[in-house]
């Protein structure tokens, strides 16, 4: 192997440790992150979400969340006018609904 293969492995060696210890650090940040949402939202004591209708999503979703975090899953049907009441609500200081899916 010539002087430059060896530079080159030795370049693509060290690029790949850069690029591991970066994606473990961006991982560790949102692990943090995240246990800090987790902590405020059991401060708070609940979380509240606008899902599509159907009951089987509904039961599902709640009784999973509560198993695994402990937090209170207030569930409400996201319909027509949900996200104009949430934008609302928002331009008004109020932060009642904390996640919404849907259209």
């Amino acid at each position: 192997m010539s002087e430059q293969q060896k530079y080159f492995v030795c370049l693509r060696i060290i690029a790949s440790m850069v690029l591991m210890l970066a994606f473990a650090s961006v991982g560790e940040t949102q692990t943090t992150q995240w246990q800090q949402i987790v902590a405020a939202a059991k401060k708070e004591g609940k979380v509240v979400v606008s899902i599509p209708a159907g009951a089987e999503l509904r039961k599902s979703l709640k009784d999973r969340f509560e198993k695994r975090y402990g937090i209170e899953l207030e569930l409400f049907t996201g319909r027509d006018a949900v996200a104009k009441k949430i934008a609302d609500e928002f331009r008004a200081g109020l932060r009642l609904t904390d996640i919404h899916t849907g259209g």
